[in-house]
């Protein structure tokens, strides 16, 4: 029999040795993660602004600003971000989960990490909004950086229907980078606490 004083000490060794009765660390919002987050909505903007000698190279042939949009819809961010007592389908939300928003953010920056760094840059026209990207997950989300996150892109050219697809696809990560912005906003308010 053990003495009660390792009582304790025994039951935190068994929960992280079980692993399920952990409980999830909850991290802060900061100032710098808010500001890599405006950067990259920034950066973004100047990437899809048609006068820009971005514009002109990587998406040379298109008009951005006239193409449909292709949003990820693999994450919920929007509704799991949602401040309370708003919603997009009109019903009151009663309560704010910041983990479960958090977690939505971050899958979706790993989503278009990986559609960025894997889409053709032989003049490295993307290279900034990846920094931007990489700064951001870098400061919220250091935890959850996936190990393939320096691979580069590919330097063959890209071609027409690549450079379309990759136009739609940024005007859906912009998008979604506002919803990023105003949740990452919200959380760093202490608004949800109240």
């Amino acid at each position: 029999m053990l003495p009660v004083t390792l009582y304790p000490a025994f039951f935190v060794l068994f929960s992280i040795w079980h692993g399920g009765f952990a409980l999830p660390i909850t991290k802060i919002v900061t100032d710098i993660c808010v500001l890599s987050a405006q950067e990259l909505l920034d950066n973004i903007g100047d990437a899809l602004t048609p006068d820009m000698t971005l514009q002109e190279n990587l998406f040379k042939g298109i008009n951005c600003t006239q193409q449909s949009v292709d949003l990820n819809t693999e994450n919920n961010t929007p509704t799991e971000c949602a401040p309370l007592g708003i919603s997009c389908s009109g019903e009151s939300k009663s309560q704010f989960n910041e983990e479960r928003c958090m977690e939505s953010i971050m899958k979706d920056l790993h989503h278009y990490y990986k559609i960025l760094s894997a889409h053709p840059d032989p003049d490295r026209f993307l290279s900034t909004v990846l920094l931007r990207l990489r700064k951001l997950m870098m400061n919220c989300f250091a935890w959850t950086i996936p190990e393939d996150l320096n691979e580069s892109s590919s330097e063959t050219p890209s071609r027409y229907d690549d450079r379309l697809s990759l136009c739609k696809k940024m005007k859906g990560f912009q998008i979604r980078t506002i919803t990023i912005n105003r949740a990452l906003g919200y959380m760093k308010s202490g608004e949800h606490n109240k």
